[in-house]
């Protein structure tokens, strides 16, 4: 994240477009080329408006975060996918056949408001740090480590996220996990990791926009503690291949857990051992031998020990497939 670092500075407001004395007629913007003579006949200047009416569009820049969150590992990226996260509660182990998910899923902007830990779970260590505005987006000019990420399960995910230090993150072992944020100003939120950086300080946190605008109110330093929590629940479990995946070399994210997941493993057709699958920097789980052809097994344990075992038939690469259970 030392050079990923750059991501978070470059919050620079674009140059303002120069505009003539003549560009703006009958309330429209007109935004002619600087060529343009300056004394036209209104005839010319009304033809013109018309024209050039709904013409422009503006963006809004980020401030930067004093933490990178677009470095991490590479991966063979899939189509299609999605964050899980979470520290689970409780839930006793099962298995099932993993049923394909499909379109149709509703838009980030339709995710509910956010949850302020309530109720749920927390894991491990509570860490005190700062928290600063992002990036820590679905999509921009930045690459987020534990990603690529398909828009059914960004939807899933919503739109309240966080990126972690290197120290916590750096192995992509909180990949799709939560973490309850609490500020010194007594707000609560909890928060989905898609990204890890180098931050100023190990326990300092990004977080994106949305979550910015509900917990900061203008303090500085933005003191902050932040602690692994169970997820809110959003659906099942969903498995999400690399496009690059095939039966010798298999590769895949395991999103929107509800736990943080510590290991998932593979049992083909013919073998009777579980195998475990190897983590990748960028969160995914890799069986170098690869699934083969046929049926297989997965099983998926949580932080707090809980197991999900799911049977497929065969994969495709690049799909997302939906469990019928959750780590809890």
């Amino acid at each position: 994240m030392a050079e990923s670092r750059r991501a978070h500075k470059l919050g620079l407001l674009a140059p303002r477009e120069r505009i003539s004395s003549h560009q703006v007629l009958l309330g429209v913007s007109l935004r002619l080329p600087m060529s343009t003579p300056r004394h036209l006949p209104l005839q010319v200047l009304l033809l013109l408006a018309v024209a050039c009416s709904g013409s422009s569009s503006t963006g809004t820049p980020h401030d930067g975060g004093d933490s990178s969150s677009s470095s991490g590992g590479s991966s063979s990226g899939g189509s299609g996918g999605g964050s899980g996260s979470g520290s689970g509660g409780s839930s006793s182990g099962g298995s099932s056949s993993g049923g394909s998910s499909s379109g149709g899923q509703p838009p980030v902007e339709d995710a509910g408001p956010p949850s302020d830990g309530g109720g749920l779970t927390t894991f491990g260590a509570v860490h005190t740090g700062q928290y600063n505005l992002g990036p820590v987006e679905w999509t921009g000019s930045f690459t987020n480590s534990c990603g690529p990420y398909a828009s059914s399960i960004e939807a899933m995910e919503g739109v309240y996220l966080a990126g972690l230090d290197n120290s916590f993150n750096g192995d992509g072992s909180l990949c799709d996990a939560c973490i309850l944020m609490q500020t010194a100003k007594g707000k609560s939120i909890v928060l989905r990791v898609i990204t890890t950086g180098v931050s100023a300080a190990p326990t300092n946190a990004d977080i994106s926009q949305e979550a910015y605008s509900v917990i900061n109110e203008g303090e500085n330093p933005r003191t902050m503690t932040w602690q692994l929590v169970q997820c809110p629940d959003t659906g099942t479990l969903q498995y999400q291949y690399q496009t690059e995946a095939n039966a010798y070399w298999t590769s895949l994210w395991v999103r929107n857990g509800r736990a943080p997941i510590t290991t998932v493993e593979v049992m083909p057709t013919g073998s009777t051992a579980w195998s475990a699958l190897t983590r990748g920097t960028d969160g995914t789980l890799t069986d170098a031998s690869g699934f083969g052809s046929g049926a297989f097994k997965l099983r998926v344990t949580g932080m707090d020990g809980t197991t999900v075992t799911d049977s497929f038939p065969s994969f495709t690469p690049g799909a997302v497939v939906a469990s019928t259970q959750q780590i809890e």
